[in-house]
């Protein structure tokens, strides 16, 4: 074979193979083809569903304003039927009120004779009745209109009723004006022993040694008294030598600032008797000044002497009266309520 021959054989190979691949990509670019149309279909769908839908909210939007203007229309239209008709209520009131006096007037310059009035008054019943009964409410109630003002919602008519003489009120009965009677309290049963104390007191000490005296309730009906401070050292020994309260225990002391005055309070207890009393011993504020009962119970050395510190109450007699919780170069006592500080930082 010829090389001429092999070139067309090659050729006519080539050619047939390209007729075979031809049908391949035609149908491949039919598919494309199609798959075109198919995905703008789907857009053209796509977008009247949506241009649709915006119509619909249109839609809706208008139909709402159009029922809000209508239902402000008919607001509007009842509002205004309402004015006319409390105009033309109060117009009619008026014109009653003004027909009144003349109707009375009518009345007395009527014939004395029975039959003339009887014409009259059956001529004129429709007319008069009408008149009659208007006159006489108005008579009744001559503040009508002022206990029923017009119920309307326009400016001009809120002028109106703003603009009204304002009623009194009549006042209020006070809470407190009904005073519940109390009962009494029962006595207490410490009652006996306390009226026995004082004149015990009175007659043993001095009639002037209580100053004031009560029974504590809130505290188990503790016995509570007052004590002069001159009389103070010679009650204290009563208490702890009478056989009857034999104080021998002095359970607390405590000092209280109560602004115009100080005081000290003493707890004192039988620990044989039982027997328990309260005893407060008021002092100055300028100089305070208290007897020391350390002799006494000597459990009160260390308590007059932080009093001492942080109050500044003198107890005379005390065997050692000096601070026990501040430096003794402190100023001042830091528990009275006029107290300042030199330094605020401390």
């Amino acid at each position: 074979m010829s090389e001429e021959e092999k070139q067309n054989a090659t050729k006519h190979s080539h050619l047939s193979k390209k007729k075979s691949e031809l049908p391949a990509s035609q149908e491949q670019e039919d598919q494309g083809t199609g798959k075109v149309d198919a995905a703008e279909q789907d857009l053209k769908t796509s977008g009247n569903e949506i241009n649709h839908e915006l119509e619909q909210s249109e839609q809706r939007k208008k139909d709402h304003k159009e029922d809000k203007g209508h239902k402000d229309r008919i607001d509007v239209g009842d509002q205004n039927n309402q004015k006319n008709r409390l105009e033309k209520n109060a117009k009619n009131v008026q014109d009653d009120s003004n027909a009144a006096p003349s109707n009375q007037s009518v009345d007395s310059s009527a014939p004395s004779s029975d039959q003339e009035s009887k014409a009259i008054t059956s001529t004129n019943a429709p007319d008069t009745q009408a008149s009659d009964s208007s006159a006489s409410a108005a008579q009744q109630d001559p503040q009508h209109e002022e206990q029923s003002p017009p119920k309307s919602s326009t400016g001009d008519e809120k002028e109106k009723a703003e603009k009204a003489p304002a009623k009194e009120r009549p006042a209020r009965t006070p809470r407190n004006a009904k005073t519940e009677e109390k009962e009494p309290e029962e006595p207490s049963p410490n009652q006996p022993l306390f009226e026995q104390l004082l004149e015990d007191l009175k007659h043993d000490i001095s009639e002037q040694a209580v100053q004031t005296s009560s029974i504590n309730r809130k505290n188990g009906h503790l016995l509570t008294l007052t004590i002069e401070p001159e009389h103070w050292l010679a009650t204290a020994n009563w208490f702890k030598e009478h056989p009857q309260w034999q104080c021998n225990y002095l359970r607390n002391l405590s000092g209280v600032d109560q602004e115009s005055y100080l005081e000290v309070v003493y707890h004192l207890i039988g620990l044989t008797t039982k027997s328990e009393v309260a005893i407060h011993v008021k002092a100055e504020r300028e100089a305070p000044s208290i007897p020391s009962v350390t002799p006494i119970w000597a459990t009160a050395n260390w308590n007059e002497r932080e009093v001492y510190d942080l109050l500044g109450i003198h107890f005379t007699g005390h065997p050692n009266l000096s601070r026990i919780m501040m430096p003794d170069q402190w100023v001042g006592h830091p528990l009275r309520k006029d107290y300042e500080p030199i330094d605020s930082e401390v």
